[in-house]
Formats: structure tokens, sequence, C-alpha cells
């Protein structure tokens, strides 16, 4: 059931956010009758939330539980002094990213109210 469950988590992304059932069946490879039982783990634990209009999102137990991943921890800290700096000469979003394999993950951002959207 666990690849099932990290299947559904990958299934979410900056255009797929919020994602009703189907979408998240058909994004994870898994059949939507198969994909009813680990997304109910998933909100169990709060690891995704189920919205009023019945789309699941990422829950915020998700992102308190990997927070303290050691790969990009380390990286952050380096990595902020450095950030600001560039935050405060150009006033634009600063993204820090750790590549893992052919896609980048997303580890820290600063952005300013009136920066440019990503």
């Amino acid at each position: 059931m666990s690849d099932r469950a990290f299947a559904l988590l990958a299934s979410f992304d900056g255009d797929h956010r919020a994602q009703a059932l189907a979408g998240l069946a058909r994004r994870s490879g898994i059949p939507r009758s198969s994909a009813l039982r680990p997304a109910r783990s998933l909100t169990g634990v709060s690891a995704v939330e189920r919205l009023a209009d019945g789309r699941y999102v990422v829950g915020l137990r998700l992102l308190e539980t990997a927070s303290p991943a050691p790969r990009g921890h380390g990286l952050r800290a380096v990595a902020m002094p450095y950030m600001e700096d560039l935050f405060h000469v150009t006033r634009e979003h600063v993204l820090l990213a750790v590549r893992d394999q052919c896609e980048a993950v997303l580890v820290d951002r600063l952005s300013a109210r009136d920066a440019s959207p990503v």
C-alpha cells in the first residue's frame, strides 16, 4: 500500500495542487477503484486533506514530516545568507532546489509581494 500512497502523493505538482480522486488515479497510474483506499489512509494521517468540494490537496502534516530531511537542510543553512543577499538586491523570487535525477526538488523560496510571477 505504501507504493500506491507515494504514487498518489507524487501526482501533485505545481499545476495539480488540488485533484479529484479521478485525477489522482489517472496521474498516479493507479486504477480509480484502487486509489480510494490509499487516499483515505493519507487523509487519516493528514498527509493529504480533502476539500469541501471533494478534491484532495497535500496536507500540512506531510510538510512537517519532510522538513527535517537531511539532504536539503544543511544546504539550506549554507545557502540562506546568499539567498537573502540576492533577494535584497533583486527584489525577485529566489529559489533553492536540489537536483533529483532529471527533476529539481524545491527546498526553499524567498519571495517579494511585487516580484514577477514564477
